[in-house]
C-alpha cells in the first residue's frame, strides 16, 4: 500500500468541504433525533434498547426495582457514561483524534438525553407501532451522527472499528448482531414479547443506519479519459488507489485511458470534481451497493 493510501480519513476534504464546527452541528441534531427519538417511544411501553445503552437501560431497572427507588433523573444516563469508558480507550487508541473527540462530545450529549428525558406515558399503546418509529428515529440519528463523523459510542464503536479492520459488512449489521445477542439476555431475565419487541426494534434501527449512513456504501467508478495522469490526482484527493488501461474511441480512435476504481459514497463526489478539473470531457460510470473483497480500506470522515 502507497504513503498516499495511508492518509487517515480526517485528512480527506468532506462532501462539500464541510468544516468541523459544522459537523458538530450535525452530531447534535443526530443524537436529539435519535436518542431522544427511542428514548421517549421504547422507555414507556417497556422496549429496551441495544447495546451499552441497553446494558444501562438494565442496570437502572435491576437497582430502581431492587431497592424500590424514585429518581428524577433517568438513571441510564450515567450508567451509559460508566460502561462507555473502556470502549472510549478503544476509541483513542485505534481511531483518529477527531473522531474520538467527536465521539466523546456524543457520549455526553447522549448521556445529557437520557437522564433527562423521562416519559412516563406512552405516546401509544402499541408496542411494535413504538418499535418502529423508535427504530427509524434512532437510526437516523445514528446515521447522521456517522456521516458526520463520529459515533454514538457503544457497541457502534466496536461495529465501526471491526467494519473498517476485521469484516467486510455494514457497521449497522455487526451492531445487530451483537445486539442479538444482548437481547437473548433480556428474554431470560424478563419475558420473550419484551425481547421480540425490543429485537424489532434493533433491526428497524439497522437498516435505516445503513441507509442513512452513505460512507458505508461502496461505489465502482469507471472512467474514460485522455487524461494520463489521473491516478495521482486520485490518490491526492481520496487516497484511493486506480488500476489503468490503455485504450482507444470506438469512433474517434483517439487514444484513451480507462481508470477503475472503488471510493465509499462519501468520497465519490470528490472524486467526480477531480476528474472534472482534469478532463471535463471525461466518461465517469458510477455503480453503487458494489461488494468489495480483498484489500479495501474502509474509513470514516
Amino acid at each position: 500500500m502507497s504513503q498516499q493510501e495511508q492518509v487517515r480519513a480526517e485528512e480527506l476534504p468532506g462532501v462539500g468541504g464541510m468544516p468541523e464546527w459544522q459537523r458538530y452541528i450535525w452530531l447534535t441534531v443526530g443524537m436529539i433525533v435519535g436518542v431522544a427519538g427511542f428514548q421517549a417511544f421504547t422507555v414507556p411501553v417497556g422496549i429496551y434498547n441495544g447495546g451499552i445503552v441497553g446494558l444501562a437501560q438494565l442496570a437502572r431497572t435491576l437497582l430502581v426495582d431492587g431497592f424500590g427507588l424514585s429518581p428524577s433523573l433517568d438513571l441510564s444516563g450515567p450508567f451509559n457514561l460508566l460502561f462507555n469508558v473502556p470502549l472510549m480507550f478503544l476509541a483513542w487508541r485505534t481511531l483518529s483524534r477527531r473522531f474520538f473527540f467527536r465521539t466523546l462530545y456524543c457520549v455526553l450529549l447522549q448521556t445529557l438525553i437520557l437522564s433527562v428525558v423521562v416519559v412516563k406515558t406512552p405516546p401509544m399503546d402499541d408496542p411494535l407501532t413504538a418499535a418502529i418509529i423508535a427504530g427509524v428515529l434512532g437510526g437516523a440519528g445514528i446515521g447522521i451522527v456517522l456521516r458526520a463523523g463520529g459515533s454514538t459510542a457503544g457497541l457502534d464503536i466496536l461495529g465501526v472499528w471491526l467494519s473498517k479492520y476485521k469484516l467486510q459488512v455494514g457497521v449497522g449489521t455487526i451492531t445487530n448482531t451483537m445486539n442479538a445477542c444482548i437481547y437473548l439476555v433480556f428474554a431470560v431475565l424478563f419475558d420473550l414479547q419484551t425481547a421480540i419487541y425490543s429485537i424489532v426494534f434493533a433491526f428497524v434501527c439497522a437498516v435505516v443506519t445503513d441507509k442513512v449512513h452513505i460512507q458505508n456504501i461502496n461505489c465502482g467508478v469507471l472512467i474514460v479519459t485522455e487524461c494520463g495522469d489521473l491516478a495521482p490526482r486520485i490518490a491526492r484527493a481520496v487516497a484511493r488507489g486506480a488500476t489503468r488501461w490503455q485504450a482507444a474511441g470506438g469512433h474517434t480512435g483517439r487514444e484513451k485511458y480507462v481508470y477503475f476504481t472503488v471510493v465509499n459514497k462519501y468520497e465519490e463526489p470528490i472524486l467526480r470534481r477531480v476528474v472534472a478539473q482534469a478532463d471535463p470531457e471525461a466518461f465517469v460510470a458510477v455503480g453503487e451497493g458494489l461488494q468489495v473483497y480483498g484489500h479495501f480500506i474502509r474509513r470514516l470522515s
